[in-house]
């Protein structure tokens, strides 16, 4: 485990109990402190000993607005949503910490201590849950745009892990809270959360935090955040780093190159080519993939559906959302 990673964790989670559209370059979580972004690899999605479930049929090649809607962007702590005519800023959001609901209506993000959701254009801002931890526990959606995952630790004390009713600002902790981990996220089907065990390994709970399950690395893989998950948890998307590749910090990664089986560990492979740099699991079903210029959406079996020549104005930023249709 690296210095960094140790010490930012242990920093956040020591008093906690337990105290993610990805690309695996980890922006800084707390740009005013100066803390060096983390690093990830940069080669190609790895392949396992998973087989495929099916061969890629040929897909033509599409610009982004004519196929795929719901993108967001992050450039450094600003949020951007790819929009015909180009990126649009969504100003008073940091984009650090934001997650955009499946059905692209809202935003949530963390605002000092506070959850706070605004629209999609970063309007009408409202604080649904106060003293929250600000770095490792980003608010994350519910499959119906109506409730979040969050983390509450009011003055620096013991994180507890809950859901937040966005309509009633109700806060609900888990029944059982689960050992020390980071970056919780739902499943698509809301009956599982997977997480980051903060030491590069992937959890697995039931969503009342009882069953806990590591995932056991394999090999030399280090399997170090969720940033995207399927329906069943049975697939997440990671950013995985190999050998002695550095974790990097507490802050989430923005950003995945592999898809690991929970049942197994072992890595899924897919039929597209290139340095994938982000992985989505849409609320549709379908699955995202990032390699630079390019996106390849892929089916629920992950046979090739379509590809699309990605916008020039956003492709040096960070792809942290593809919701909507």
């Amino acid at each position: 485990m690296s210095a960094t990673r140790r010490a930012l964790f242990l920093l956040t989670a020591s008093a906690a109990l337990f105290t993610a559209a990805c690309d695996p370059h980890r922006p800084d979580p707390t740009p005013s402190a100066g803390v060096p972004n983390g690093s990830a690899p940069s080669g190609s999605l790895p392949s396992g000993s998973m087989p495929e479930t099916s061969t890629a049929s040929s897909a033509g090649s599409k610009a982004p607005a004519d196929g795929i809607e719901g993108l967001y962007y992050s450039r450094r702590d600003e949020l951007y949503r790819l929009e015909k005519s180009g990126p649009k800023r969504i100003p008073g959001v940091h984009a650090y910490t934001a997650n955009v609901s499946p059905d692209d209506t809202k935003i949530a993000f963390i605002d000092g201590d506070g959850v706070v959701v605004a629209d999609r254009d970063g309007q009408h801002r409202e604080t649904v849950l106060a003293g929250t931890p600000t770095v490792g526990w980003e608010p994350v959606w519910s499959a119906d745009s109506r409730r979040l995952l969050v983390a509450k630790s009011p003055g620096g004390q013991e994180v507890t892990l809950g859901v937040v009713t966005v309509a009633t600002k109700a806060f609900v902790p888990l029944a059982h809270q689960p050992g020390a981990g980071i970056h919780p996220m739902w499943s698509g089907d809301g009956r599982k959360i997977v997480y980051a065990t903060g030491t590069c390994e992937i959890g697995v709970m039931d969503a009342d935090g009882s069953n806990v399950k590591v995932i056991p690395n394999v090999g030399d893989r280090h399997n170090c955040d969720p940033c995207s998950v399927n329906r069943d948890a049975g697939l997440v998307a990671v950013s995985q780093r190999v050998g002695d590749e550095p974790w990097g910090d507490i802050g989430r990664d923005s950003g995945a190159n592999a898809i690991v089986d929970t049942r197994t560990g072992q890595n899924v492979s897919t039929n597209v080519a290139g340095d994938v740099n982000a992985i989505v699991f849409r609320p549709g079903g379908d699955i995202l993939l990032r390699a630079p210029g390019k996106l390849t959406l892929l089916n629920p079996d992950r046979t090739v559906k379509a590809q699309f020549t990605e916008a020039a104005g956003v492709r040096d930023d960070r792809l942290i959302a593809a919701v909507g249709r």
